[in-house]
């Protein structure tokens, strides 16, 4: 299929083309909730896109491209969760003004200005006014057009295996793919896995800077269906937003009839 520009993921890591899909579920990249997702969520009608902090504005073209190629999509439920990396980014931020200043830009402009001025005293607060923001902002975008639904994701309350300390950030198309089988195509387990998912690599860029920057993820694969970037572009990507220090590589997605 040919690709829109050469700093696009390409489509086609959902395991079947032809799907119905019945709804949109936007997520935290965070390694300790893929188990959950695919035992409460992933009934193969179920797109998923994830990103730094469940933050669905920055992933309004996925979700806009989504609705135009699966138009039967109904609803889009907002996974946030308790503990999130990406909250105590913001929240460091907020309560030392002086670490703002240490944050790239894109982080800056896509994470921590959203909550700029606020009087956050805790950091579960700031999860639970996040949780309301997202949902919020899928309204605002689409008014009218699905059913808007959010939860925060108790992280305290889940059984997660133990990670073998070797975290990888696994980046890919939004799919309804199970995050088990797409463990076993990386050959990492699926507690150790961080999963950073959307259409267009420019809407996810803060998201991998905060992965391999601030989370210091320096195993990165990028996911596919043997139609992604090729060598040449992962290196043209890897120079462009300035993560030398991250190993990059590309594998081809292995669906469940092993082909």
């Amino acid at each position: 299929m040919h690709r829109a520009s050469r700093c696009r993921l390409a489509k086609g890591t959902a395991f079947e083309r032809n799907v119905f899909m019945e709804r949109i579920v936007v997520s935290c990249m965070d390694r300790r909730l893929s188990g959950y997702l695919d035992s409460k969520y992933n009934d193969g009608k179920t797109l998923f896109m994830r990103n730094a902090g469940a933050n669905v504005s920055d992933l309004e073209r996925s979700i806009r491209e989504a609705l135009m190629e699966y138009p039967e999509i109904e609803s889009l439920h907002v996974a946030a969760h308790t503990d999130c990396g990406a909250m105590g980014v913001v929240y460091d931020a907020l309560t030392n003004p002086a670490h703002y200043n240490g944050y790239d830009y894109d982080i800056k402009k896509v994470l921590l200005d959203r909550f700029a001025g606020m009087a956050i005293a805790r950091k579960d607060m700031l999860e639970r006014i996040n949780k309301n923001i997202q949902e919020l902002a899928v309204s605002y975008m689409l008014p009218g057009e699905l059913r808007v639904t959010s939860e925060l994701i108790d992280l305290s309350a889940l059984s997660i295996p133990e990670s073998n300390g070797k975290h990888v950030l696994v980046i890919s198309e939004p799919s309804n793919a199970r995050y088990a089988d797409m463990a076993k195509t990386v050959n990492a387990q699926i507690q150790s896995i961080y999963f950073i998912q959307g259409y267009e690599i420019k809407d996810i860029m803060p998201d991998i800077k905060i992965a391999v920057n601030v989370l210091h993820l320096n195993d990165v694969r990028l996911l596919s269906d043997g139609l992604g970037l090729s060598d040449d572009e992962i290196s043209m990507l890897k120079g462009t937003i300035d993560l030398r220090s991250a190993q990059f590589s590309a594998v081809k997605m292995i669906r469940p009839d092993g082909n």
